[in-house]
């Protein structure tokens, strides 16, 4: 007959295996088990060294992005040895970096500390420097401090 409905089933007895859990039932694990997330293991000594390193590379990178724009807004003629290295610096600085996050080698923190070296050309002789001289050089000692010690602590490719 249609529009009838069935007739209604017992639930079965409490305590038996085919009963649903209850709906007051504790969600949380048992307290012999530990939780998923506690079962994630914490970044090595290689693994923290190379973050560091790619955040100090992109930092060096930005700031000599930065510094280059700031230059080329303010020199009458902005092209020179200096801005072609900075240049040369932020594109090769960019591409370490990306190397560097994603597969931290040693020869990719090394690349990274070449390229810090290479952009020390750009402040010229030491007869020659001036405050932003210093500020680079410092900003630039202090940024390789990750670097070398990602070149010390991760495996070879």
């Amino acid at each position: 007959m249609p529009g009838k409905l069935p007739p209604p089933s017992r639930p079965p007895p409490r305590g038996s295996v085919s009963a649903p859990p209850s709906r007051n039932a504790p969600t949380a694990p048992p307290k012999n088990q530990q939780p998923a997330s506690a079962t994630v293991a914490a970044p090595t000594a290689a693994q923290r060294a190379a973050r560091n390193a790619s955040y100090a590379l992109l930092a060096f990178t930005v700031l000599t992005v930065l510094s280059l724009v700031a230059w080329f807004l303010r020199a009458d003629q902005p092209w020179g040895f200096a801005s072609f290295i900075a240049v040369l610096t932020g594109l090769l600085g960019t591409g370490a970096t990306a190397l560097l996050w994603r597969q931290p080698t040693r020869e990719h923190a090394l690349a990274g500390l070449i390229v810090m070296g290479v952009s020390i050309l750009r402040v010229g002789l030491p007869t020659d420097w001036t405050w932003t001289s210093v500020t680079l050089l410092t900003m630039t000692v202090l940024l390789a401090i990750p670097l070398v010690q990602a070149t010390i602590l991760l495996p070879r490719s």
